[in-house]
């Protein structure tokens, strides 16, 4: 019985840790992945983001000053097919166009990628927001249902290979 006991009351903490990148920040769900580039210096990683950020398909830099790059992912789509181990498991929402605000920092050999005010926007459906889409209780827990941690798990893959840097090609 105490060991049952114990085992509700843990619970709670493995269902917050199903994903790797996405989190909740201030009832918001933010993408953030931090990538080790340790045989470069900061001045080659500003270069290697600087020319490889404005190649990527459907991302547009806003603004850049030292140590940050501010972008927008507008009308990309989510290349879930990619990841996908089930045809039944993809929802209609990642059929759509998706958006979100992009930052990028770097020093010490990392450079750090974070991606807030996500949403996926379609005719039909019209904007729906990830916070809404991910999260239960007006943005205070993660749902923990298989269908949403899948689908998660597909944007939370498809952004983190869309900002990998691979230095040794000079290229995306």
């Amino acid at each position: 019985m105490k060991k049952l006991i114990l085992l509700f009351c843990l619970i709670p903490f493995f269902a917050q840790a199903q994903y790797d990148y996405l989190k909740l920040e201030n009832t918001q769900l933010v993408f953030e992945k931090v990538y080790a580039l340790d045989s470069l210096k900061d001045t080659d990683i500003e270069k290697l983001l600087s020319a490889g950020v404005p190649k990527l398909k459907d991302v547009t830099i806003v603004e850049k000053s030292n140590e940050l790059i501010i972008a927008k992912i507008k009308n990309s789509y989510i290349d879930y097919r990619r990841f996908r181990e089930y045809w039944r498991i993809a929802p209609s929402y990642l059929g759509d166009q998706f958006f979100g605000d992009v930052a990028i920092m770097w020093k010490d050999g990392k450079y750090k990628v974070t991606v807030n005010n996500m949403y996926f926007y379609s005719t039909t459906h019209g904007m729906m927001k990830s916070t809404d889409i991910f999260t239960r209780k007006r943005g205070s827990e993660l749902k923990t249902n298989t269908n949403t941690i899948v689908s998660g798990g597909y944007i939370e893959r498809y952004l983190a290979d869309l900002f990998l840097v691979k230095p040794d090609k000079n290229n995306w």
